[in-house]
């Protein structure tokens, strides 16, 4: 405790840990901060987050291991929002999904096109499904060697016992505009490709898996590297549980 009476400037160097409870999502961040309180009185005035070199933190990674619902994609947003909110000009975004929600991963993708930093994926195990949509969002692709991607046909879950001919065609037509929206998207984000996939008969009719390092002639990665994270990266996890 600093016990002066006299109100001083103070300068102090020292390292900021944080772990906190935030809904069932863990929050980790490391990193070195700079510190400029007022001797004698218990408010912060300023804080600017530093690394080693004494460079500003710029970069984020938010870490989405999981499947996509509700809960993840709320948590998953807020996460991103909550870096954003401590001065994070880029994110990083380290997936390995089943997929899961069609409505929940075109959110995500139209969140994540709306924010205005650089935004980079990294594929570190599988993305399947409607994860590619997300992984698609990004403006720089990686992917790491023995990881894959996975395309395959679109289903529909089945909640009520019993189901009308008006609500079954509500299925149908939704079923046929979600195939449509990710074929289109799909296509706008590899357009160019050197190997372009038929993406259409891949969500309807034929699964693809596609290797690490055939991804890249696909268009769906740039480039295909064994990924090291800074010491100084900050660090936000989302967790379905």
């Amino acid at each position: 405790m600093l016990a002066k009476a006299a109100c001083q400037a103070a300068h102090l160097q020292l390292t900021w840990h944080i772990r906190q409870q935030a809904g069932s999502c863990r929050i980790h961040q490391t990193h070195t901060m700079q510190l400029f309180l007022t001797v004698g009185l218990p408010t912060l005035y300023a804080a600017s987050i530093t690394t080693k070199g004494g460079q500003s933190v710029s970069e984020h990674i938010v870490h989405f291991h999981c499947g996509v619902d509700q809960t993840t994609t709320e948590h998953f947003r807020d996460r991103c929002l909550e870096a954003l909110g401590q001065g994070a000009t880029g994110l990083l975004l380290n997936l390995s999904t089943a997929g899961g929600s069609t409505a929940l991963g075109f959110t995500i993708y139209n969140f994540l096109k709306s924010l205005k930093v650089p935004i980079r994926a990294l594929n570190s195990g599988n993305i399947e499904s409607m994860g590619i949509v997300i992984y698609l969002a990004a403006q720089e692709r990686i992917v790491c060697p023995h990881s894959r991607f996975l395309i395959h046909p679109m289903s529909w879950y089945f909640n009520q016992s019993s189901v009308d001919h008006s609500r079954m065609r509500e299925y149908l037509r939704s079923l046929d505009n979600d195939l449509q929206r990710y074929v289109n998207i799909y296509q706008n984000e590899t357009e160019g490709a050197a190997s372009p996939l038929d993406i259409g008969r891949c969500l309807s009719s034929e699964e693809k898996v596609i290797r690490a390092e055939d991804s890249m002639a696909c268009g769906i990665a740039h480039r295909m590297e064994q990924l090291q994270f800074d010491e100084d990266a900050v660090h936000w996890t989302v967790s379905a549980s």
